[in-house]
């Protein structure tokens, strides 16, 4: 049974205890739960004569630290979240701090085009701007 609400989950165990399938209840259950708010909201509007612009549906973000675990996070949560799956985002953190970069990261001293080099390659003269992975989670966090 799940019953935190809490915007943020850490579920530790070890091996084979069910962590992805609690955290993929827990993300249905979020979901569920801010889909009946939006559905209050637009049901509640029209009745106090308000037009108010809706927030975008909610989104779950399940960050993993490999792309085989991915893979894996995928497969397991996808019987539990159902027909939720499309709006629960399982990148590596890798991968979401280069998102965070290459989307805000002009604003922050990362201006386009940006790309994920090897050490080598970071030494190479007239090598593209970029970062290695060992420097994208920083700039991703901010300040």
């Amino acid at each position: 049974m799940i019953d935190s609400v809490a915007p943020v989950l850490v579920v530790s165990a070890g091996a084979g205890t069910g962590k992805t399938t609690t955290a993929s209840a827990a993300a249905r259950a979020h979901l569920e739960a801010a889909d009946e708010k939006l559905l209050r909201l637009r049901q509640e509007a029209p009745r106090h004569g308000q037009r108010t612009q809706l927030p975008a549906a909610t989104r779950v973000l399940f960050p993993s630290f490999s792309r085989t675990a991915v893979a894996q996070i995928i497969d397991r949560a996808a019987n539990v979240i159902g027909e939720l799956r499309p709006r629960l985002e399982v990148p590596t953190f890798h991968g979401f701090a280069w998102r965070v970069i290459t989307g805000f990261g002009a604003h922050h001293g990362y201006p386009p085009p940006q790309s994920v080099l090897s050490q080598a390659n970071q030494t190479v003269p007239r090598a593209p701007p970029g970062l290695t992975y060992s420097q994208l989670m920083p700039p991703a966090a901010g300040p």
